[in-house]
């Protein structure tokens, strides 16, 4: 068949219309306090606004950056950046947590775009960074001027995080970074990658979980390319692909922490990825239920 029709749940949803959402068939997150839910409101009716164009960048396969762009105007952005670099500071991932269940139904791929953003830089950044570093890019961020995604993935190397066989070795006031990765997130699109890799092969460092390290790289850095996009079932419009580092070379200030806290850091950042996940899923579920009971009630 020359034309094959993706269906998934937000494509579904679209087909049918904003009539059936919100109309009160699934009490919306009762534990949330009342700024919560207002922000609650704002997204989803943003959400619904924005669906049609989310759409038609999908069918056309290209990213709505319009859309992207101006959730940065709003400031969502900041949900998990102090005030004194430009984000929301004590609201934290909780308002996070509202954004990626309003939005994971109906934009699906900007939803994407903006949950690896937060946990794919932004987070280590905030947490693990130091004062040059959170100064340099956090402010972007919290405005949508950048985007981020977590290199973690590679050719051979899934569930065993710590197996991670892209290496960096350090020259001077330069690491060289060496491998692949696979399955990444905003490949591509991102501005800063988020790169765990091997600094040391000493039995003793990797059964201290001491032998990886963390690092930013941007986009443009030469050596850093992308060399293959995937196409998703049911994740239309998601920019995921493999990612090749040829002898990169990356400047030593942009490690976050020390040499060997990389395992601590990708655990911070990966619980944090797990939390906005399931915000997600609850979304969708959500909608789901509200859904089942209205097809159930025509």
């Amino acid at each position: 068949m020359k034309n094959v029709i993706s269906l998934n749940v937000s494509s579904v949803f679209r087909l049918l219309g904003p009539s059936w959402r919100g109309n009160g068939m699934v009490e919306k997150y009762p534990w949330w306090n009342e700024e919560q839910r207002k922000l609650a409101d704002e997204v989803e009716e943003f959400a619904k606004e924005k669906a049609p164009r989310a759409a038609e960048a999908t069918w056309k396969k290209e990213f709505p950056w319009d859309i992207y762009n101006e959730m940065g105007g709003r400031g969502w952005f900041g949900t998990i950046i102090p005030e004194e670099y430009g984000g929301l500071g004590p609201r934290y991932g909780v308002t996070a947590c509202c954004i990626v269940a309003e939005l994971t139904t109906p934009l699906g791929s900007v939803c994407v775009a903006f949950s690896t953003t937060m946990f794919g830089g932004t987070h280590q950044i905030a947490h693990f960074g130091n004062e040059e570093q959170k100064e340099r890019w956090l402010p972007g961020i919290a405005k949508g001027k950048l985007m981020g995604a977590i290199t973690l993935t590679e050719p051979f190397v899934g569930s065993d995080a710590g197996g991670v066989e892209t290496t960096a070795r350090r020259e001077g006031d330069e690491y060289v970074i060496l491998g692949k990765k696979r399955f990444i997130s905003n490949t591509g699109l991102a501005d800063i990658y988020m790169v765990y890799a091997r600094t040391s092969d000493d039995p003793k460092d990797i059964a201290s979980r001491r032998h990886l390290s963390a690092f930013i790289v941007e986009k443009g850095t030469p050596g850093f390319s992308v060399e293959k996009i995937n196409e998703l079932s049911g994740w239309d419009g998601v920019r995921n692909g493999y990612l090749n580092f040829d002898e990169v070379r990356v400047p030593a200030e942009n490690r976050l922490g020390e040499e060997g806290d990389g395992w601590n850091i990708m655990i911070s950042g990966l619980n944090f990825e797990r939390t906005l996940g399931a915000a997600g899923i609850v979304g969708t579920f959500r909608d789901l239920i509200t859904y089942a009971v209205f097809h159930s009630q025509r």
